[in-house]
This record gives structure tokens, C-alpha cells and sequence, in this order.
């Protein structure tokens, strides 16, 4: 068979070539020699497309290079098919192939001067083989991918009201082009037009480069690049001012650029102010503590967060702690948000000012920045120079802290002003933050219709909303059995698991290492740490499932951050088991999973040693619990009065 697709290592592949055959390296091909029990080796790299000759003979080129690090011409050679074999080849060949060529002949080459003086050529008549290692793919996690290039997604407009949606990646963010809100003003150089969807789209060609001006009347026209290099004219500048005019008349007006004493509630707003403090909240929630110099006119809402999760200069905090407010970014901002430093000077654009009124009954204002995109929502990193920037730097340093310290203790703190995000989950719903489907294929049913029809079926509703139960949004949370349709409170369950367990027995297993540790000033008290091993060797701590014996609710806390995954244990007779599922029987950084007390039948946790064993063990909840626990789902059940409206 002229082309054959070889599986396994490549160490595999060559001992299973035929045994007469020897590779021979390229830069020892020479004109005029048999290679007739020789083979040559190397990666597919280019190919050209597959043609007719004039006499209907199938013809495919393609690159073989033999080392990817090797700069020398005679690394890379051409490889010229002819007949059936081609035709084979452009079929199943595909870029980055490992291929091994065996019964070839040379000729000299015609063709480009990097590369090898002698081409090889190949044909079936000629007895050629062509040898493909076949690729091995891994499967990867989606928690486990990588950072590619960068991008973003842009949507432009000029005076003729047409519109261009631009989607440019690059590998480095500074080569991306520097928008800071909508309404900024940016010249695009070779940008790439193609057609998505029947619309046309800009993309980044080769050599792309952008400016980007402030949008508004009077500024300073001063771009900002992303070249190092760009020419800017007279009619530049003139284009520049044009739109800045035609913006500000005709196409929208700008949320305003506010300080923090300027706010009202319910407003949308942009503001720049420096960073002194953030802290995670939870997986789609962030906290930033941000001051601009200014103090805001209304009691604004604290966010409780542990003092050792709050990174910031505490002394710095304290100090300012009466001109700081807390903005809390959601869902796709959380990941920007991450990667700020404290310090550092950032504008936030379209951030919702809201009242909320705390459990004391005293309004606080919130600071919110949800999620989407939506209307220029979002964070941006200003340089040191930008003009916003200087200004606010020179302001902050005239300000008196010490007087101004010593001004707001002379009014004590309110008790209750730190309010724990837990305990208030309610959003603003905004089509940007929720998107709530309207179901426009169902016909609107009336209540008493609903009330009377067999369940389940699926109707669309419009009625006017007259009050709902539970007033608190977390306490609409319960835990449900898909096999008992049993619901349990979440926070009874947390009440009845508040410790999982007073002492330990370390037990070993065969896929384990364990270590028992003595709790400091709990008198006997100890800890038993199992630590699941992987082809009995440890894994690094964010891929290893841990075992926990005797510890406590908030050491398992603790833990979860440091570790993939935590199981609390208990010590049964000479095994270890799944501790009594009063709490969750599996740990994720901030997920909790729980399992149903009636249907379970929790299993030794010996028996996890089948998937220790694998060669890719996935320690996530859902190779956990299968045979060993009936999982809760989460649930969220809401008591609606409504009148029917319309």
C-alpha cells in the first residue's frame, strides 16, 4: 500500500517499518546514489494545492523539514507525488504530519534556493511508500485551557450611519487598539474586510495598526497607538475634529464623567479613581475599593470580606477609609478585575448607582458594575500620562487625610454598614445583566388556566407582580433529590455541618499518602490529611483530591483554595469513609456539592481507587459521586402573587 497511517509513539512507528529500511538524514542526500533501503524523515510543513499534469497525472507538492530548530537549507526539502499517491496524500496529509518516505528517487531542484539542491519524488510506479505517524490528541479541560491571542470586538460608525463590527486578535494586548469608552474616535490601518453572515467585518491584516483620540469636543488630540511608528496629517486631525462634532450632535450623549460627591442614586455613571483594594467575593462577583479624592454624599454599602482575603495596604484602607467606596464587578468583568493592581489608576464605565435598603432598615447606596458589554460597559487601565490621570494625581495630593480622618470620627460608624454579599443577591435585571427571553412562540395563558392544567408543561405569562416569597433571594435556595423529589433547606444543612468531625484515626490505603497533624491549643485534637497519589507519586496541589479526617467547616475552607478538590472522611473499622452527609461530600474552590441522607449509599473510599489508577484522573464531582452518591441539584423555589396583566 503506497500510503499507510502508522499508530502509536514514533518509537512504535519505526520499529514497525520494514526491517531492511535505515533513515538517512537529509543534508547526506546526494544525486546519484541508491536509496532504495534508505528512508528520509521528517514534519509536513507546507503543501501546495493538488493539480493535473498535462498528461492527466496526479501532482502534489509538498515541505518536509526535518528539525524545526535547524535554520540550515538543507533542514527543509520538496517533495514531489505523482499518480494515485498524490491524490492519497492531499486527502490525508494534514500540516504538522510526522512522515517517513521510503523508495524515492532525487533530481535536482529547480525550485526554491533555501531549501535542499535535490527534490525527491514519488510515485506508485515507482514503488514509493509514504508513511504517516498518526496524530495522538489529548483531551484537554475546559478549566485547564490556556490564554491564546488577545481580542476584542469593536463596533464603529461614521457620518454615512453605517455601521462595522471589527474583531482583531493579537498576541500582545498593547497591539490591540487602546479604547478606553464609547465614543472614542479611532483610525484603523490596514484593516481587512471579509464577509461573516452575510455582513462585512473588519479584521487585523498584516501590518495592522490603530490610533485612538478622546471623543469629546476640546480635548487634546493626541492618539493613542499601538505603533511604534504612524503618520498623522493636517486633514488627519481635521477628520479628528469632524466626528468629535458629528458624535456629539447627532449620535448620542456620553454618560457623564463623574467624581463621587457628584453622584445621585439610580444614575448610570463613568469615573476614573485610583485602586487601593480588591478582594474576591465569589466566582462571577468582585470587590474594588476605589477613591477618586472626593467623598460620596450618601452612606454607601460595605462589603464584608476576611481581612486576609483583601489585599491592600491596610494602613492605607484605614486611612481612607471614609473617602473609599466598594464597587462590585460581575460575570466577565471578574477576570479583568483580577488582574488590576493596587495603585493602579482605572476609569469604570456605566456603573449603576443603587439603593438598597439594609437589614437595619437604613438605605446604603451600591456601587455595581454588572455584567455584558453593553453601552461601554466595563474597566479600562489608563497610562500614567493621560491627561484624566495627571489631573487627578495633582488633586489627590492636596488632600489633608489626617483632617479629613479626623473630621468623619467625630460621626461613628453605623452599625451594620458592612453587609456580607451572601446575604444580598438581588441584581439589578437589565436586559445586559439577564438576558430574560420574551418566548414569543408560546401564546400568552391566563393564571387560572395555569392552575387548573396537568403539570409539567411550559407556558408564557404576562401578569403584573404584587409580591413575592422569600423576601431574601439566597433563602429561595434549596437543595433537591432527583430520585426522592425531596427539598432541604441550604442553610439547615450548613447549621447541622458545623464541624466534620473532632478527632481523626489515620488510616492508610493503598492510593494515599497521610499525614496527621496536631491542632495547636484544641487539646488532643488532630487532622488526618489523605493525600490522593497518582502512580503512587504526588500530584502538585492544585490536581490533588485530598481526604480530610477531623476537620473542622472552616478548615475545609481554608483548604479548598489551596488543593483540586477536598472529601471530608471519617475512620470506619480499618477504612475510610464518606463522612455523614449533614455536609457536602465534595469541595471545589467556592462549590459546595451535597448529597441526599435517604438515597446514598456512601461506599469505602477504597473503592475511588479505580480512577487514581487512570492515566488521567479527573477528581470533579461527577466521577466522584457516581455509584457512591445521589447528588443535590440546586434549586431556587419562588411564591408569586400576580395579577394577570393585559
Amino acid at each position: 500500500m503506497p500510503l499507510e497511517v502508522l499508530n502509536g509513539s514514533l518509537r512504535v512507528v519505526k520499529n514497525s517499518l520494514p526491517s531492511h529500511l535505515q533513515k538517512v538524514d537529509l543534508e547526506h542526500l546526494q544525486l546519484g546514489r541508491d536509496y532504495a533501503n534508505q528512508y528520509i524523515q521528517g514534519s509536513f510543513v507546507t503543501s501546495y494545492q493538488l493539480i493535473n499534469l498535462g498528461n492527466g497525472t496526479p501532482f502534489f507538492k509538498i515541505v518536509l523539514q526535518e528539525s524545526e530548530n535547524s535554520s540550515s537549507r538543507n533542514s527543509s526539502i520538496y517533495i514531489l507525488i505523482f499518480g494515485k499517491l498524490a491524490e492519497d496524500c492531499a486527502k490525508v496529509v494534514q500540516q504538522g504530519n510526522i512522515i517517513m518516505v521510503a523508495g524515492f528517487s532525487l533530481a535536482k531542484s529547480t525550485n526554491d534556493p533555501s531549501r535542499h539542491g535535490c527534490q525527491v519524488e514519488v510515485s506508485d510506479e515507482a514503488g514509493s511508500t509514504i508513511y504517516q505517524v498518526a496524530p495522538k490528541y489529548t483531551y484537554t479541560s475546559l478549566n485547564h485551557l490556556k490564554n491564546g491571542n488577545f481580542c476584542t470586538v469593536v463596533t464603529i460608525v461614521d457620518q454615512s450611519n453605517a455601521k462595522l463590527v471589527c474583531s482583531f486578535f493579537k498576541a500582545v494586548k498593547d497591539a490591540l487598539p487602546q479604547i478606553y469608552r464609547t465614543g472614542d474616535i479611532v483610525r484603523f490601518h490596514r484593516i481587512k474586510i471579509k464577509e461573516f453572515n452575510h455582513q462585512m467585518q473588519g479584521t487585523s491584516g498584516p501590518g495592522f495598526a490603530s490610533l485612538t483620540f478622546d471623543g469629546n469636543i476640546g480635548s487634546p488630540v493626541i492618539p493613542r497607538t499601538s505603533s511604534k511608528t504612524f503618520s498623522f496629517t493636517d486633514e488627519d486631525r481635521k477628520i479628528v475634529e469632524d466626528l468629535r462634532i458629528w458624535v456629539a450632535s447627532n449620535l448620542f450623549s456620553l454618560p457623564p464623567m463623574k467624581k463621587l460627591c457628584d453622584i445621585q442614586p439610580s444614575m448610570f455613571f463613568e469615573f476614573t479613581g485610583q485602586l487601593i483594594g480588591k478582594a474576591k467575593v465569589d466566582g462571577s462577583s468582585y470587590l474594588l475599593k476605589i477613591w477618586d479624592g472626593t467623598k460620596c454624599p450618601f452612606p454607601s454599602w460595605n462589603v464584608f470580606v476576611k481581612e486576609e482575603d483583601l489585599e491592600g495596604d491596610g494602613s492605607l484602607l484605614r486611612r481612607l477609609k471614609y473617602l473609599t467606596v466598594d464597587v462590585v464587578a460581575y460575570d466577565n468583568h471578574v477576570h479583568v478585575a483580577k488582574l488590576l493592581k493596587i495603585g493602579q489608576f482605572i476609569s469604570m464605565y456605566n456603573v449603576h448607582v443603587k439603593t438598597h435598603s439594609s437589614e437595619n432598615g437604613r438605605d446604603v447606596i451600591q456601587f455595581l458594575l454588572h455584567g455584558g458589554t453593553g453601552y461601554g460597559r466595563g474597566i479600562a487601565v489608563l497610562p500614567e500620562n493621560h491627561p484624566d490621570i495627571i489631573e487627578l494625581k495633582s488633586f489627590l495630593d492636596t488632600i489633608d487625610l489626617a483632617l479629613s480622618e479626623s473630621s468623619e470620627r467625630a460621626s461613628p460608624e453605623p452599625e451594620n454598614s458592612y453587609t456580607l454579599l451572601g446575604s444580598y443577591v438581588e441584581r439589578c435585571q437589565q436586559l445586559s445583566v439577564t438576558v430574560l427571553t420574551d418566548h414569543q412562540h408560546f401564546d400568552a395563558t391566563t393564571l387560572n388556566t395555569i392552575r387548573m392544567s396537568n403539570i409539567p408543561q411550559n407556558y408564557r405569562i404576562r401578569a403584573r407582580l404584587l409580591k413575592f416569597e422569600p423576601k431574601k433571594l439566597c433563602q429561595s435556595v434549596k437543595l433537591h433529590c432527583p430520585q426522592c423529589n425531596s427539598l432541604t433547606e441550604l442553610d439547615s444543612i450548613l447549621r447541622e455541618a458545623s464541624a466534620t468531625g473532632s478527632d481523626s484515626k489515620s488510616q492508610s490505603t493503598s492510593f494515599c499518602n497521610s499525614v496527621v497533624w496536631r491542632v495547636e491549643n484544641q487539646g488532643q485534637r488532630r487532622v488526618a490529611f489523605h493525600f490522593v497519589t497518582h502512580k503512587e507519586l504526588l500530584q502538585d496541589p492544585e490536581d490533588t483530591l485530598v481526604f480530610l479526617e477531623g476537620g473542622t467547616l472552616n478548615e475545609i475552607l481554608k483548604f479548598t483554595s489551596k488543593f483540586k478538590g477536598i472529601i471530608p472522611v471519617t475512620s470506619k473499622e480499618d477504612s475510610i469513609a464518606l463522612l455523614d452527609l449533614s455536609v457536602p461530600y465534595f469541595w471545589e474552590g467556592n462549590m459546595q456539592y451535597y448529597g441526599c441522607k435517604h438515597c446514598s449509599k456512601p461506599k469505602a473510599m477504597e473503592s475511588l481507587g479505580c480512577l487514581a489508577s487512570k492515566q488521567n484522573p479527573s477528581w470533579d464531582h461527577t466521577s466522584i459521586e457516581q455509584g457512591y452518591v445521589i447528588f443535590f441539584c440546586y434549586s431556587i423555589i419562588l411564591d408569586f402573587h400576580s395579577a394577570v396583566y393585559g
